[in-house]
């Protein structure tokens, strides 16, 4: 927690805030970044996106990417069973299509095959 003019800033570990100022209250999420892809995982599911790397993320499945758990939530909304990720002009590509169906086996040989213990860290 940290004071600033008049206000009282605490920090939990989920990173959200609670700012008090004359009894107030307000919660907020982390403020918006840049997300950028900045290196594909070599696997058959995503032949040909290989050479894609620091690509800024605009959206995905149509939802706007402001910070990191936007992508997540927006990975619960594919579109006609597919996820497709836009990314900035002047990337490599300016979009991503994947299948839905499969991902899950893509994700698990991924894991096994590099020895990445956890898929996901927020």
């Amino acid at each position: 927690m940290f004071l600033e003019q008049n206000k009282a800033v605490s920090i939990y570990e989920n990173n959200k805030t609670d700012i008090s100022s004359t009894g107030t209250k307000i919660s907020s999420e982390h403020p918006p970044r840049i997300v950028l892809v900045s290196q594909v995982i070599p696997d058959p599911l995503n032949i040909g996106y290989q050479k894609l790397s620091n690509a800024v993320v605009l959206q995905v499945n149509g939802k706007q990417i402001r910070r990191l758990e936007d992508v997540c939530t927006a990975f619960l909304s594919p579109i006609n069973n597919f996820h497709r990720i836009d990314f900035l002009p002047g990337s490599e590509r300016l979009s991503v299509i994947l299948p839905v169906a499969e991902l899950a086996d893509a994700n698990q040989r991924i894991k096994n095959n590099f020895r990445i213990p956890k898929l996901q860290s927020l």
